[in-house]
């Protein structure tokens, strides 16, 4: 390998384990930003685990690692689902609700995510690479939030029409 082909060349602080890491075995590096767990957190305050997924998807698919983000898409699926059917169960007022929900689910997400992204995210941020800014993760987390109002009340007036 040519030392102009080596992703990490601008860093000569980087780990040799920090290359194979990023590797994708084609000789191609991933390339952009991604969100660390703080941000996703963020977004998961705001729009719930749609927001989340579609985050923690973001950055499996930066990282090239498919089938994880496949897995994390049909996850937020599943889960958005029954979020969804949980809110027109539940009686309590809806906003402080969503908000109570909203953070268990971010303090859960927190550790998990450090889990099983955490090296990666180590090794992006080893590497000098750059991570979405916190604004552009609450504007995630908040257009998830009005898309699920709308689902919300879709779901809702669909349930009235039916009984």
């Amino acid at each position: 390998m040519k030392a102009k082909d080596k992703p990490f060349e601008s860093n000569p602080y980087a780990s040799p384990k920090a290359e194979e890491e990023f590797d994708t075995g084609d000789g191609s590096a991933y390339s952009g930003k991604v969100y660390n767990s703080l941000t996703i957190a963020i977004a998961t305050i705001f729009g719930s685990v749609l927001a989340a997924g579609l985050l923690i998807h973001s950055n499996y698919s930066h990282f090239k690692q498919k089938t994880r983000a496949l897995v994390a898409a049909v996850l937020t699926g599943v889960f958005t689902l029954l979020f969804m059917f949980s809110m027109l169960v539940i009686d309590f007022p809806l906003v402080m609700s969503y908000l109570a929900i909203n953070f268990l689910i971010a303090a859960t997400l927190l550790p998990l995510n450090q889990l099983f992204q955490g090296r990666q995210l180590e090794l992006h941020e080893e590497g000098g690479r750059a991570f979405h800014s916190y604004i552009r993760a609450s504007l995630v987390g908040a257009s998830c939030a009005i898309a699920m109002v709308l689902m919300l009340l879709i779901a809702s007036t669909m349930h009235l029409m039916v009984f």
